[in-house]
């Protein structure tokens, strides 16, 4: 799939078609497969799960606070209200997969699963509430806190179109992740 889509109806059909392959091929790991470690060190399949649920959790509370125009709360985007320690960079998209990974590695793997389809429904239902018109209007993100808020760019401040922040957040997040839960398919589990 090369084209990108730009309208709300194929962001939202991308987003459909993406995540349908990566739950497929999620519901072909066992559950030992799910936590086993990825190769050289990388994540688990589980690990990567809970990355693409946070991931949604934090775009979901972006988009509804954009919507409702408002700042995002931390409750919302991460559910841990506490601020991080000055180790986190929250300003990069690495400082917050670091401080949502370390907020997650507890969970339960049915914990991560229950997590991940409630974040991608909130998503889901921003995306159905946005104006058609906001598709190519360009956005940026701005520190407030440790949340960040993704707002609609100031003129003369560079942003980037919404499409191309739900691109990130979306399908091309599932895309990415696919090889990721693939691999764990290939995964040789010593006999129990």
């Amino acid at each position: 799939m090369d084209e990108e889509p730009r309208t709300k109806t194929a962001i939202s059909d991308r987003f459909r078609a993406a995540y349908t392959a990566f739950d497929e091929a999620l519901g072909k790991l066992t559950d030992a497969q799910m936590l086993a470690p990825g190769p050289e060190g990388a994540w688990s399949a589980r690990d990567v799960l809970a990355h693409v649920a946070a991931d949604h959790r934090w775009f979901a509370g972006q988009m509804v606070a954009a919507l409702e125009d408002r700042e995002p709360t931390a409750a919302e985007c991460f559910g841990d209200v506490s601020p991080p320690g000055p180790e986190h960079d929250l300003t990069t998209q690495d400082g917050r997969n670091r401080l949502q990974w370390e907020q997650n590695r507890h969970l339960s793997l049915g914990e991560v699963r229950g997590g991940h389809r409630e974040y991608r429904a909130k998503l889901e239902a921003a995306i159905e509430r946005l104006p058609e018109d906001q598709m190519e209007k360009p956005y940026a993100i701005e520190m407030l806190g440790f949340v960040g808020r993704v707002r609609r760019a100031r003129e003369g401040e560079q942003g980037y179109p919404l499409w191309q922040w739900l691109r990130g957040n979306t399908w091309h997040h599932y895309e990415d992740h696919l090889k990721d839960i693939e691999a764990a398919a290939r995964v040789s589990l010593p006999p129990a």
